[in-house]
């Protein structure tokens, strides 16, 4: 079993954006998933990034988030 078949549903579909866009703004994420409030969309983006599954580039408003 893969890191990314132990993913929530929520984070899988993060994933799948974020690899269809290439390279995303976390306000296009937010656009993105309007149905997750901020904190919930950050706590998945949070385990994404530690997994080592996308990387953040950037800081404050200027978050950009790629595929690793």
């Amino acid at each position: 079993m893969s890191l990314e078949d132990s993913l929530f549903i929520k984070q899988a579909a993060i994933l799948e954006v974020i690899r269809e866009h290439k390279i995303i703004s976390s306000r296009e994420l937010r656009r993105k998933f309007l149905g997750i409030k901020d904190r919930t969309l950050r706590y998945h983006i949070k385990k994404l990034t530690d997994a080592g599954l996308i990387k953040k580039r950037g800081t404050t408003k200027g978050v950009y988030y790629e595929a690793s």
